[in-house]
């Protein structure tokens, strides 16, 4: 059966036809993302014929690399026993593919026999990846869904690390009295995979025998803060178990957000112990930070 559409209709018709067309559009941009980085996402493929690295980290040693927004190794394995012809136990690795803009992602490789591989894929989000492995030779289409696990605090955009949070707090300009540290900031043991981490931040010349020079850190880990050290007293507005912890060469705040604490430390590095109104004023300032790190942290 035909409907006939009035000939004054059609117009608004085809308007609401576009819209439709934006829509879906939309709709497909906002389930691409650009994937955290650096860390590896992999995973079983459906029925277990693969097995899928997608590595955004440069991990795979895929000669002189640099973690970035566009880099991409993807490796494809095969297990002990395979049905079909495909060859078993062996891995396929890809030359490396643009990552588009969009999430998406495709490569196909060439192998010894003449056999090739092909992956496609897109990011739907900063921690998860859909795609299809196919191949020839009897390597039969199989989808993938992998997803990173659940971070154990907050992380932040993709290509930061912990000296994100200081950053963004501005903990230069208050701890330090300068728009930036003087000396570089420095991160370690960050992931991006677990968001635990830590980042030092420091004035210039920072060392135990200078005077006026200062050095701040963030700890984010899984371990319990020791409230022995110091001078502990519950601290309101950032979650249960918040405490300001003044001592006399120094200051800590510490709050829990996830599974994780957050412990932010100030160190006035001197030879003697420096005045309490000293320690007290930079308890207020490392307070201060502490409040924008945890409101950061929450709307991540």
């Amino acid at each position: 059966m035909s409907v006939r559409i009035h000939r004054g209709l059609r117009p608004a018709v085809a308007l609401w036809l576009g819209v439709l067309a934006l829509l879906s559009v939309l709709v497909a941009a906002a389930a691409a993302a650009a994937p955290d980085y650096p860390v590896i996402f992999t995973g079983p493929t459906a029925r277990g014929a693969y097995t899928v690295e997608l590595d955004t980290g440069c991990y795979g040693g895929v000669g002189p690399c640099t973690a970035s927004p566009t880099f991409l190794a993807v490796k494809v394995s095969t297990p002990v026993k395979t049905t079909g012809g495909c060859p078993a136990n062996t891995g396929f690795v890809f030359q490396q593919p643009i990552l588009k803009k969009d999430g998406s992602f495709s490569a196909t490789q060439a192998y010894a026999g003449g056999l090739s591989m092909t992956v496609t894929g897109r990011f739907t989000s900063a921690r998860s990846a859909h795609g299809t492995v196919s191949g020839t030779h009897g390597c039969a289409p199989a989808s993938f869904t992998l997803k990173l696990p659940a971070p154990a605090a907050p992380v932040p955009p993709p290509g930061f690390d912990a000296c994100y949070w200081l950053g963004k707090a501005n903990a230069s300009s208050i701890l330090g009295g300068a728009p930036k540290p003087i000396g570089t900031p420095r991160a370690s043991g960050y992931s991006p995979l677990t968001g635990l981490g830590r980042c030092d931040e420091f004035t210039h010349g920072h060392a135990s025998t200078n005077y006026g020079a200062h050095a701040w850190s963030i700890v984010i880990s899984q371990d319990v803060p020791d409230a022995s050290q110091g001078f502990p007293k519950p601290l309101a507005g950032l979650g249960p178990g918040a405490m300001s912890a003044p001592n006399l060469y120094g200051n800590a705040v510490y709050f829990k957000i996830g599974a994780a604490w957050v412990v932010l430390y100030f160190e006035i590095p001197s030879a003697a112990q420096p005045p309490a109104a000293t320690v007290a004023a930079q308890q207020v300032k490392l307070i201060t930070v502490a409040r924008r790190v945890y409101a950061l942290m929450r709307r991540a």
